[in-house]
């Protein structure tokens, strides 16, 4: 197996600030069962750390009509409190590519995002 990677980075609607703690669950199938691979905590810029996903080789992609998906996929929840929960379904990772998936929170109370300072405890 080949390896890619997946960075998720959460915004607030808009994209106007980055969303510190949130929890970014990346899941993928194995043996048939779609099994949680991954939990990470965005940090001050809103990003996760790059996660490491086994692919098939990067040949397959080039082979015209392949027997199996060229890509591995996973699936990717954020969650954070005040927030409406995202979900990601079937997301490709191809071999040595990083994939960088954007999320934009919306919040269930618009008004308390507005202006609120980081706090070192969400970090």
């Amino acid at each position: 197996m080949e390896k890619g990677y997946i960075i998720t980075e959460v915004r607030s609607r808009g994209e106007a600030l980055p969303i510190v703690g949130a929890t970014v669950t990346i899941s993928a199938y194995e043996k048939g069962e779609l099994q949680v691979v991954n939990v990470q905590k965005t940090d001050i810029s809103g990003s996760t750390l790059p996660f490491e996903i086994d692919t098939p080789p990067k040949a397959d992609s080039l082979t015209p009509n392949p027997s199996e998906l060229p890509f591995s996929t996973v699936s990717i929840e954020i969650d954070k409190s005040g927030f409406l929960t995202q979900i990601f379904a079937e997301v490709p990772i191809f071999s040595g590519i990083t994939t960088i998936q954007p999320v934009q929170l919306i919040p269930l109370n618009p008004d308390a995002y507005r202006n609120s300072p980081v706090k070192e405890d969400e970090i």
